[in-house]
């Protein structure tokens, strides 16, 4: 396995890399495929927008990985949609080398972090 689910220092659970990550290493995002109106509130939070109005809710390895916003770490990945719709795969991309060990970090989007953030302020 190249990745592994292991403790984070930014936020529960996170995703490593179990051995050296080459640049444009992919790991497809598993999940179930539902409309947005099919979607809770919570799932929304973390579903990924494949296209014509449906999203992918994630609950496979790739759904572990943190976002760096916030912290001393950087990006080292990038989402990839291949297809659109149902027929879309979504992929985590590295961006450049992830050494093994290392914790792997997407964007999750300003959209998350500013309804995040209203939140935390209520």
């Amino acid at each position: 396995m190249s990745v592994v689910v292991q403790r984070s220092d930014v936020a529960g659970d996170g995703l490593f890399a179990a051995e050296d990550l080459p640049v444009g290493f992919k790991l497809r995002h598993e999940g179930v495929y539902k409309k947005a109106t099919d979607c809770t509130v919570a799932e929304l939070d973390y579903a990924a927008n494949v296209g014509c109005g449906v999203y992918i809710v994630g609950c496979g390895l790739a759904s572990k990985i943190n976002d760096a916003y916030g912290t001393s770490h950087t990006y080292n990945c990038t989402w990839e949609v291949e297809g659109s719709g149902v027929f879309a795969d979504l992929y985590v991309v590295c961006c450049r080398v992830v050494r093994r060990g290392e914790e792997l970090f997407i964007d999750y989007g300003a959209a998350y972090w500013e309804r995040h953030l209203k939140k935390s302020d209520a």
